[in-house]
């Protein structure tokens, strides 16, 4: 055998005693290509693997990490926009998850992570962070155990359940406003009914004392306290959306311009007030009386605000504001309920005390009140929540305690053709009553016989049913003519508005005063707003039913 190594050949003698050892080192060298060989394609897969990771991290649409001894190694997009960070944050050497957890939180995350990181389990679990800006997040992490470099690394994804939370917050709250208001309602519509008749005996029992001041004045009393007590049920039905409206096409700088000088006197001379009305403002439809309502309740307590804070001292300013504004995809989302599209707007903006944020969900609750005992009802915000609602409107707060708070109430733009004259029925004038014949229908006994004995104080003919088939089998055996039927909306069985359909299908000539409690939306099928419809709102007094009467019979 022979070897040939640098052009000499070495014989088998020589070589012999070197071939174990030469063929040691050629199997040490074949291995060390082999393993070599295997560190590259398990280099490449690492690196492949690592790709994948950051592919993974990276294109994710939902926030998305990875952490390696305790540092985040990567950071998507969606990351840097949840916690408003930015790219000299993400490079820090101190960037790790931690930072962003709220101190309450970090126990229960660094368990949750030792968990991940030997246990090997893969848990899902809801955290308070804070962003970059401080604001406070509520968050639902996803996290794993991931193979990466020459160790273990956490995979997490994150939703942001802070806007849900508070959209569950909101229609929770939306729901209990609504309980409320159908309990309010339903009470308040009973009180009517006793107040009426309250009312209008007091009233009647008033004009036969005439002679006699000392009872005149006891039975004035009554009266007055009956007339207080049916305002608090009318802000009950304004909070529940069931009080009785009229709505015209207005304009709402001229509201604000026509209430400008009472409410300079009602604020008071201490307090700067000022009005900033928008050009070209669109016409709203709506119930003066309602929109008037809702600008002196904020503005009240916008001025008792103030005087709150005056001991601190500072600026007193009260501004009231007029636009328009486009209502965006924004606004809907955090508004459940609401609709995208241009509204009128006017806002009471104070520089007063300021609402703690425990007690704004609360504010538009009845008879909630931080005011002194015997001070307020409670119902000023209530009845502001409940017109708004009732009219498709919406209402926004934004207080800050020591600050001040604003008021805004977007209201629809009407889209109608022409405007609509707001009549005035705050006439004095006393009107007389007459002989013409009556058919009264009321399923309230009690009501039924008060308003029977206003009718025949007045004058005229009265014959009463308890209900719609009553009525009708009263009017088809009644042999003389029926002038009008005074009829309530809601009844059992039959509504007001049936019964006043078939009434004219058998005595066509017969006209109709309705009356009721409750608003257009719980007055059946009714348009109280038309002009065509008689309507009287209950509690009436005996000179309103009156003037309705004659009204109707035209003269």
């Amino acid at each position: 055998i022979y070897i040939t190594f640098e052009d000499t050949e070495l014989e088998e003698d020589i070589l012999l005693p070197h071939l174990d050892a030469f063929f040691s080192i050629i199997t040490v060298a074949l291995r060390a290509f082999e393993t070599k060989k295997k560190y590259d394609r398990l280099k490449t897969a690492w690196e492949r693997i690592e790709n994948n990771y950051k592919t993974l991290v990276m294109n994710i649409d939902t926030p998305a990490f990875l952490t390696y001894n305790g540092k985040f190694e990567m950071v998507n997009e969606e990351f840097k926009r949840l916690f408003h960070l930015q790219e000299e944050e993400v490079n820090s050497k101190d960037f790790d998850f931690m930072k962003f957890v709220a101190p309450e939180s970090r126990e229960m995350v660094e368990k949750y992570f030792f968990d991940v990181e030997y246990a090997k389990i893969s848990p899902r679990f809801t955290v308070l962070a804070v962003d970059g800006k401080g604001k406070k997040l509520l968050l639902e992490v996803i996290v794993s155990c991931v193979g990466y470099k020459d160790g273990i690394a956490i995979y997490g994804v994150i939703e942001n359940l802070t806007e849900k939370e508070k959209l569950e917050a909101q229609l929770h709250q939306a729901q209990k406003m609504e309980a409320i208001g159908r309990l309010a309602g339903g009470v308040a519509h009973d009180f009517n009914n006793l107040l009426f008749v309250i009312l209008s005996y007091s009233d009647m029992l008033a004009e036969r004392l005439s002679g006699y001041p000392e009872l005149l004045g006891f039975a004035n009393e009554i009266k007055k306290a009956g007339e207080k007590a049916a305002d608090l049920t009318r802000q009950l039905l304004a909070f529940s959306r069931r009080q009785v409206i009229s709505p015209k096409v207005v304009s709402i700088n001229n509201i604000v311009r026509q209430l400008s000088k009472m409410l300079r006197r009602l604020i008071g001379e201490d307090i700067h007030f000022e009005t900033r009305l928008g050009s070209n403002v669109e016409m709203i439809k709506a119930d003066v009386s309602q929109v008037e309502q809702i600008i002196m309740n904020l503005v009240v307590n916008a001025r008792d605000a103030i005087k709150e804070k005056s001991r601190l001292g500072g600026d007193k300013r009260i501004v009231i504001e007029t636009g328009e504004i486009y209502l965006d995809e924004t606004f809907i989302k955090s508004h459940p309920g609401s609709r995208e599209g241009i509204y009128v707007f006017f806002s009471v903006k104070d520089t007063g005390v300021g609402i703690p944020p425990n007690l704004l969900g609360k504010i538009f609750e009845p008879f909630f009140t931080t005011k002194e005992s015997g001070v307020g009802t409670g119902l000023g915000l209530a009845t502001v929540y409940g017109i708004v609602k009732q009219n498709g409107a919406y209402i926004d707060v934004c207080s800050k305690v020591s600050e001040g708070t604003t008021f805004t109430v977007y209201w629809p733009v009407y889209r109608g053709n022409g405007l609509e004259n707001v009549v005035d029925s705050s006439s004095t004038e006393s009107f007389q009553g007459g002989n013409e014949t009556i058919l009264l229908v009321e399923d309230d006994m009690d009501v039924r016989l008060t308003a029977r004995v206003i009718l025949s104080s007045l004058g005229y003919e009265v014959i009463d049913a308890c209900d719609g088939k009553e009525a009708l089998k009263v009017a088809k055996e009644y042999d003389g003519k029926i002038h009008v039927v005074f009829t309530d909306i809601v009844m059992p069985n039959m509504s007001g508005r049936e019964l006043a359909r078939k009434l004219k299908d058998i005595r066509p000539e017969i006209k109709v005063l309705y009356t009721s409690g409750y608003s257009g939306d719980y007055a059946g099928d009714i348009d109280i707003s038309d002009k065509d419809i008689s309507f009287i709102r209950k509690p009436y007094t005996r000179t309103e039913l009156a003037r309705k009467i004659r009204e109707l019979l035209g003269n």
